[in-house]
This record gives C-alpha cells, sequence and structure tokens, in this order.
C-alpha cells in the first residue's frame, strides 16, 4: 500500500483486521429523532415552564407576544487537537449569525437560530502516517443550526432567568491544502441544556451570564480518502460519545449587544472502518481518534 505523502493520516489507522464495526444511527434514524423531538420539547416546556402573569412585563397594563430578531457579526479563534496522533488545526474565523426568538404571554420561549462561520487562516499542523512533518493551509467552514425552548421568570425588578432546551447540529467541512490531502465532513447532534441569567442595570443597559452543557447524540466523520489516492476508499467513521460545553457574558445596550464566549467539545474515538485499496482489503481499520474542539469568539449584535 503506498502511504506516501500528505495527509492521509488525518484518520488513524491500525492494523486490526476483523474488528466488527458498529453504526448506532442511519440518516433515517435522525430524521425519526427529530421529527419526536421537537414537539416533545415544545409540550414539555409550555407546561413545565409556564410561570404566573404577574412574573411577566406587561406593557401598556396587558400582557403581549414578543418577537424578537437578532442579527451578529462574529469573529473567533478555532483550535481543533487530537492529542493522541498530534494533529492541531488552529486560525481564526468570521462569519454572521441570525436568531429569532418568540416569547408567549405565559413565559414560554421558542428560539431558533443559525450561525456560520468560515476560516480567514486557518492551518493544518502535522504529519503523514510515515511521521514526515505536514504544515498546510486549511478550508474550514462550520454551519450550526440549533431550536431551542424553555421559559422565562422573572425573581424581581432586575433579575431574570431563563432555563432552556434543545436540539443542535454541526456541520464542519475541512480541506487542507497540498499533495495527499483529502476533504472532511464532521456532522454532530445534540441535545443543549442551560440557562441565561440576566441583570437589568437600568431601562437602557443589562449583562447577563450563559451556560450550556451539549448532550452529544450522534457524530459522523466522513473522509473522501480517495481524494489523495484514487485507489483508497471514502469512508464513514460514527463517533457515538462525547459532550460539549458553552458559556458566554452579553452585555447589551439598547439594541445594542457584545458577547464574549467559549464553545467546547470532546469527542471520544469513532467505531471502525476498513481500509482498502481498489477494492483489496489492506488489513488496516480507519478510525477518527479522540479529539477536542475549543472556540474563543466574540459576537457583535443588532436586536430588533
Amino acid at each position: 500500500m503506498n502511504l506516501e505523502s500528505g495527509r492521509i493520516d488525518r484518520n488513524k489507522c491500525r492494523n486490526t483486521s476483523n474488528l466488527m464495526k458498529h453504526h448506532i444511527f442511519q440518516n433515517k434514524s435522525i430524521l425519526k429523532i427529530l421529527i419526536f423531538c421537537l414537539p416533545v420539547f415544545i409540550l414539555l416546556s409550555g407546561s413545565a415552564f409556564a410561570i404566573e402573569d404577574t412574573l411577566i412585563e406587561k406593557d401598556t397594563g396587558r400582557l403581549n407576544s414578543k418577537h424578537n430578531f437578532e442579527i451578529s457579526a462574529v469573529y473567533n479563534y478555532f483550535e481543533y487537537s487530537e492529542p493522541e496522533v498530534d494533529i492541531d488545526i488552529t486560525g481564526f474565523m468570521a462569519g454572521i449569525k441570525g436568531k429569532y426568538t418568540f416569547c408567549s404571554t405565559t413565559g414560554f420561549i421558542f428560539s431558533a437560530e443559525l450561525e456560520y462561520t468560515y476560516g480567514l487562516n486557518t492551518e493544518y499542523d502535522g504529519a503523514t502516517w510515515a511521521g514526515t512533518p505536514l504544515n498546510e493551509d486549511s478550508k474550514d467552514w462550520i454551519v450550526e443550526p440549533r431550536l431551542l425552548t424553555g421559559g422565562r421568570l422573572k425573581l424581581d425588578e432586575h433579575f431574570i432567568i431563563n432555563p432552556y432546551f434543545g436540539l443542535g447540529a454541526r456541520y464542519w467541512h475541512n480541506d487542507i491544502d497540498g499533495s495527499g490531502s483529502y476533504r472532511r465532513k464532521t456532522e454532530y447532534l445534540y441535545l443543549p441544556v442551560g440557562t441565561n441569567v440576566t441583570y437589568k442595570v437600568s431601562e437602557n443597559f443589562k449583562w447577563g451570564v450563559n451556560l450550556e452543557f451539549d448532550i452529544f447524540l450522534w457524530g459522523q466523520n466522513r473522509s473522501y480518502l480517495s481524494d489523495s489516492d484514487p485507489g483508497f476508499n471514502d469512508v464513514k467513521l460514527d463517533q457515538d460519545s462525547g459532550y460539549g460545553l458553552r458559556a458566554s457574558l452579553p452585555f447589551t445596550y439598547k439594541s445594542l449587544q457584545i458577547e464574549p464566549y467559549i464553545y467546547y467539545w470532546n469527542i471520544n474515538e469513532s467505531d471502525l472502518e476498513p481500509l482498502t485499496y481498489y477494492g483489496m482489503p489492506t488489513g488496516y481499520d480507519v478510525y477518527e481518534p479522540d479529539n477536542e474542539t475549543t472556540v474563543y469568539g466574540i459576537r457583535l449584535s443588532f436586536l430588533f
């Protein structure tokens, strides 16, 4: 098997033929999860977070539903690492985020958001299977849609708590420059559970703390090894376990908001997929090693 140059070791190989594969979720299963979870989230949140009318802000003496929109410019520093094989992808990214939030008269909240970021100068730092050091430019972009539902509890004139949960997805497209490189597409499906605590300083200014734990449901890494050598097969590597964390500090003045934030993902080793060369077994199984992603960023938002 020719393992010359390039980034063919972006996925780790083991000489462990006869190990069985298993695929926890398939595409149809994901669709079933989405169809089942969303109405359950809405029904549960409508009852679990319903609160008394006296705790909801009033406008002109009566309760009103509110429709809120948010558009944000995003800038962050991205760090992805595979400690086992000493591989890193790092660099600055920029993008845009949109968010819609509905607040009902009973305290029920529903929001839908979509964030897109792309690499400005991300770089791959690693080595080939043969151990040759490799440093190349990386083309990266990430899309993250999320649906959240929860409740709004006004404790007093200053403090408001918004517990929430929902369904989130993450898609990362990664393509390394240079000879022997190949494309990778990584997808996550997860359940975000968190809370927002807001302190209202005055009519025009407020600040808060957002904390979130992300329950990892499913992940898959698709590596197009045939980009490196047409003899290799493309692989789909299921990722079954891991978790995520998020935290941010939003500061809002009238309709403008600035929000430093941090995202963190810790994903465990994937299932195995046999590596073939022009359809013939090589005796190797490919897998995605344990990996971590940390994103330090800031958002500048306009609220309306």
